[in-house]
């Protein structure tokens, strides 16, 4: 899975996201049913997304949400650009990196919301729970979150 998933996010292998998604999707319908009313991501910083050429997480979101029969809605912009995660040590400096850098897109449109957030990858859970933050204080009701794959020795 790791040698797949770093094609898919750094070797230019976007049309992976297809492959993964019918499987996104059954694990999403299994564990969450419908207790979302929107799906969103975790955005890239506009820096990231010119080097890389595609959201990796957006692609992914879009293509399980076609396969759960929805959409996916913009809920977050990343506007500060941060070191990369994994670059980093343990879960203190990876929360400290990753802090105040999403802001909410439109409150309004998360007002009372259940929102599924999807993400690539998970290793200490810190740009999950930060995305998560701001989207609870914008008024979102539920944040639940969805990754491909969690790294399970961090």
């Amino acid at each position: 899975m790791r040698d797949s998933h770093h094609r898919y996010k750094f070797q230019g292998a976007s049309f992976y996201s297809r492959t993964y998604a019918p499987y996104l999707a059954e694990c999403i319908a299994a564990h969450c049913g419908t207790r979302y009313d929107l799906i969103s991501w975790v955005p890239l910083s506009r820096k990231r997304l010119r080097e890389r050429g595609y959201d990796q997480a957006r692609l992914l979101a879009d293509d399980t949400a076609a396969v759960l029969g929805t959409r996916t809605v913009a809920t977050l912009k990343k506007v500060k650009n941060t070191a990369a995660q994994s670059g980093l040590g343990g879960p203190e400096e990876r929360k400290a990196n990753i802090s105040e850098a999403y802001v909410v897109l439109d409150q309004a449109s998360i007002a009372r919301k259940r929102i599924l957030l999807v993400d690539d990858v998970s290793t200490t859970g810190a740009t999950l729970a930060e995305c998560a933050r701001c989207l609870l204080k914008a008024g979102a009701e539920e944040v639940i979150c969805a990754t491909l794959a969690r790294r399970l020795d961090a």
